[in-house]
């Protein structure tokens, strides 16, 4: 929104195309290290992913709040790498997080076509639904960080 004092077009237009870059990198590469998890050998796997969900819900929003650069608080770290950093951890975790719930899911359901379609219907409906309902709560989120 603001322009930033130095002419390097990072800080300026070009940082959320960078954002946008940066997470679709990281979310490849937790993607591709769920190739690396051995979702049939993982006992109690489903409660695994879902205390891992957890744990990021409860972990990274405050660490994004940090991300506010309000000069007026000490305490926030003004730094677009600690940003920038902090959003590729973000999609490494999202990217193994899905990847591996999708890997999981046939494990979960009778083996015939139509239970295991109708599961994949589901998850997508899930993963979905969950995109449109961050959307819709970054606004309030935002407001809420600007206001710190």
């Amino acid at each position: 929104v603001h322009e930033c004092q130095t002419q390097s077009r990072l800080h300026n237009d070009l940082y959320v195309p960078l954002s946008f870059v940066i997470f679709n990198v990281g979310d490849l590469i937790g993607r591709l290290l769920s190739e690396k998890v051995p979702v049939t050998n993982i006992r109690h796997l489903s409660s695994k992913l879902v205390l891992a969900a957890i744990g990021r819900f409860v972990l990274f929003p405050p660490l994004f709040l940090l991300c506010n650069t309000q000069d007026s608080r000490s305490w926030i770290i003004p730094s677009d790498l600690y940003s920038l950093s902090l959003q590729f951890l973000f999609a490494i975790t999202n990217g193994l997080l899905i990847s591996c719930s999708f890997m999981h899911a046939p494990h979960l359901v009778a083996h015939n076509s139509s239970m295991q379609e109708r599961a994949s219907e589901m998850m997508t409906f899930a993963v979905s639904f969950g995109l449109l309902t961050g959307s819709l709560l970054s606004f309030p989120f935002t407001q809420f960080a600007t206001k710190l």
